[in-house]
């Protein structure tokens, strides 16, 4: 179940841990019901080809259902999406999704020189960002 990024750092606390984990987020996020747009940042290290590399994903609507949803459905997709980014184009080190709706989407890439990119994934091809 669990996947090779992600899901395996979850799978490696547990299920219970996993569960304490989510009614805490859940019960911080409702407690202040403001105007102000509020979201989630996970992130997560690991190494490819002997790069240190990282995952980030923004849940966007980090609710009781948004926070559950990502750490049941989100993190097995992030496992199934993220091999396929990684070797598109060589030095990225950094890789930013949004969790929305139910769906991890790949928003975009940073190059080992801190050029942004969008990996074709997101694009028919890759692309730098503008500065």
């Amino acid at each position: 179940m669990a996947g090779k990024f992600a899901g395996a750092f979850f799978s490696r606390l547990g299920t219970d841990a996993v569960a304490a984990l989510s009614a805490k987020l859940k019960e911080i996020f409702a407690r202040r019901k403001d105007e102000q747009t509020r979201l989630l940042k996970f992130e997560f290290e690991f190494e490819h080809r002997g790069q240190r590399c990282r995952a980030e994903v923004i849940v966007t609507a980090p609710s009781g259902d948004g926070i559950g949803g990502f750490l049941v459905d989100g993190l097995q997709q992030l496992d199934m999406m993220l091999p396929s980014c990684l070797d598109q184009i060589d030095g990225l080190v950094r890789y930013v999704f949004i969790y929305s709706d139910g769906r991890v989407k790949l928003e975009f890439a940073v190059r080992r020189d801190a050029v942004p990119t969008l990996p074709a994934t997101h694009t028919k091809s890759s692309r730098q960002l503008p500065s």
